[in-house]
């Protein structure tokens, strides 16, 4: 299988290539390392200088490197050919054809080719691996950089106001701390966007008309949204609607009616959120204001979407789409996609996804939104997490927390902290783990979501449970349920299934059913709940020695997880299945199972320590 790998973090993973260098005595020993940038194999070439010793480069003159080779003393030298720039047909064919030449002499040889020849020589030259062969690819996974941002205007504006600034007058001072904070806010810099804004304020609340205050309530009301602080958001937004109720006409209120609905819907507080919709359309279709009258089909996708009403969902998407286009709105079209992403998630369409998100992201650097931009390395590095590539979703993870977390969006911290906490717990990098979820745990608490903290503890136990810790993993589930008795009318169903599963890690299966039961008795379950409990069920039976009944509910589970083509469910059955068909002594079901993840595994990580541990069980 292919190896991928990122740059410069993980260039360490040569390290394997290296140790096994040292176990080759007389052996012959050739290592192909493909790269698919020209920057990568010279970083690759810099690394093998300083790690291979003794190491000898040869600048090619041909394109026959073995007519070259012939003749020098390699005795002991390993060899590094950089043939990125010079590889040509020619050249690859004339590998395939001394590879015999290779072993026979005991060359020591490492080839640097680009991806193309790569990927050639492992379709034409599959017996390379009969000498002792290493062959790599080497893919640069790094996030194209946004483009540092001229923010001349910025800079010329604040330079302005220091040489001013003795001469200004208090409106004067107010109109150039609350445009230099503007500025801040098209640049993604809210903290920064705050502190200017708000000292505007303080300065206009003393000398200056409603009017103006109100101007400034309403970006401040935006500003506390995005990071988090809905409580002073909602305020200033309704201040600012009190204020303008009187012109329902103006642009500014239909801005005011908006940002209710996207406020009211960051709360969960849907029958708000769709009130202010409503309103929002009725204004629209009342002023013939097209871009208005979009903007709700927008929202209304959203909040549908939140409900869970596909069909509602769906009707809204499309009048959104037809609306987008003729108005050629790119922002709109952008979250469209956005939203289309969302649905293809849900249905487990993770390719279409990548797709669907890649077109909103390059709709967003037109625009140079950096908040949506970073939101879509956010969704984009979840998907890449769904597909099991734990790494590539890493870097994503990690460039967008970084951007959420410099800026004090809290809420958006939170989000990303949990994805990367799930992707180092499936590395089996516990610590990483840990350390991420309790971070995200601590602005949940700090900002007081009820509903989050439960997800969070939920999310902890799973990570004690893997790790096979289960007094700690017993410990945070408690907190959890202690945490969810405070919420009226909160659905218990995550709580019972993970109390059944941790219990049935530790061998109590008279609490594993109990809580099983309980999960099974609650309302309304979707078709992926009712999934995940068949699976439960088979687990707590295999474990009560009731292989066969265990099985049926396994083999049930696999078909809804196929019917609904969740990779993560089948694989977790089918391992489940090979267990209990080993355990029925019917060996061939249980390798044809074993192989069947193993496989699979390794198409999506070839390093994952899972394989290893289910190699062993095969007979």
């Amino acid at each position: 299988m292919i190896e991928d790998i990122l740059i410069p973090e993980e260039l360490l993973q040569l390290d394997k290539l290296l140790s096994a260098t040292e176990l080759i005595e007389d052996s012959s020993f050739l290592a192909i390392l493909g790269s698919d940038s020209s920057d990568l194999s010279i970083s690759l070439d810099s690394y093998l200088n300083q790690n291979i010793n003794p190491l000898k480069k040869l600048d090619l003159k041909t394109n026959n490197p073995l007519q070259e080779i012939i003749g020098l003393n390699l005795t002991n030298d390993f060899l590094l050919l950089n043939l990125f720039h010079l590889t040509t047909n020619e050249t690859i064919k004339n590998l395939l054809f001394f590879r015999d030449f290779i072993s026979d002499y005991k060359l020591k040889i490492i080839f640097i080719i680009d991806k193309t020849n790569y990927l050639n020589i492992l379709k034409n030259a599959i017996d390379f691996y009969n000498i002792s062969t290493f062959s790599f690819l080497f893919s640069t996974y790094k996030i194209e950089e946004i483009k540092e941002l001229d923010k001349k205007d910025l800079y010329d504006l604040q330079t302005e106001y220091k040489e001013k600034i003795k001469t200004l007058n208090k409106k004067q001072r107010a109109n150039f701390l609350f445009e230099i904070g503007l500025k801040y806010q098209k640049y993604g810099e809210i903290k920064e966007a705050l502190s200017y804004i708000n000292e505007s304020k303080k300065i206009v609340e003393k000398n200056s008309s409603n009017e103006n205050i109100i101007k400034i309530e309403f970006i401040l009301s935006r500003l506390y949204r995005d990071i988090g602080n809905f409580k002073i958001c909602e305020k200033y937004l309704k201040e600012c609607e009190k204020y303008y109720k009187k012109n329902r006409n103006s642009s500014i209120y239909k801005e005011i009616i908006e940002d209710f609905c996207v406020l009211y819907q960051h709360l969960s507080n849907f029958d708000k959120a769709l009130e202010y919709c409503d309103k929002l359309y009725t204004l629209a279709k009342e002023t013939n204001d097209k871009e208005y009258e979009l903007v709700s089909y927008q929202q209304y996708t959203f909040i549908y979407s939140k409900l869970n009403d596909s069909n509602k969902k769906e009707e809204y998407l499309e009048k959104a789409f037809i609306l987008a286009k003729e108005l050629n709105n790119s922002f709109i079209l952008a979250h469209l996609h956005q939203s289309k992403a969302v649905d293809n998630m849900n249905n487990y369409e993770y390719i279409k996804a990548l797709d669907n998100l890649n077109k909103a992201l390059e709709l967003y650097k037109t625009q140079e939104n950096i908040f949506m931009i970073n939101h879509m390395y956010y969704k984009i590095g979840y998907v890449y997490y769904q597909l099991f590539d734990y790494k590539k979703s890493l870097v994503y993870l990690n460039w967008s927390y970084k951007f959420f977390d410099r800026n004090g969006m809290k809420s958006e911290s939170i989000t990303n902290l949990r994805s990367l906490s799930l992707n180092y717990t499936f590395l089996y990098e516990f610590d990483k783990a840990l350390k991420f979820i309790f971070k995200s745990l601590d602005i949940a608490k700090s900002m007081k979501l009820q509903n989050e903290i439960i997800d969070i503890l939920l999310q902890i136990n799973q990570i004690y449970t893997i790790k096979e810790d289960f007094g700690n993993a017993l410990k945070y589930l408690d907190e959890a349920y202690k945490v969810s008795l405070k919420i009226k009318d909160f659905k218990n169903f995550d709580i019972n299934v993970r109390y059944s599963n941790t219990y049935k890690d530790v061998d109590n299966l008279a609490k594993a059913y109990k809580y099983y039961q309980n999960a099974v008795d609650s309302k309304e379950l979707t078709e992926n709940q009712k999934d995940y409990l068949d699976e439960l069920y088979g687990e707590i039976l295999y474990k009560d020695e009731k292989y066969e009944d265990a099985l049926n509910s396994f083999l049930d589970s696999l078909k809804n997880a196929k019917k609904m083509n969740d990779l993560h469910r089948i694989l977790s059955v089918e391992e489940n299945l090979a267990y209990t068909y080993k355990k029925l002594e019917n060996y061939s079901m249980a390798n044809r199972f074993f192989m069947e993840v193993i496989n699979k595994l390794k198409i999506i990580n070839k390093n994952n320590p899972k394989i290893k541990k289910l190699e062993i069980e095969i007979s």
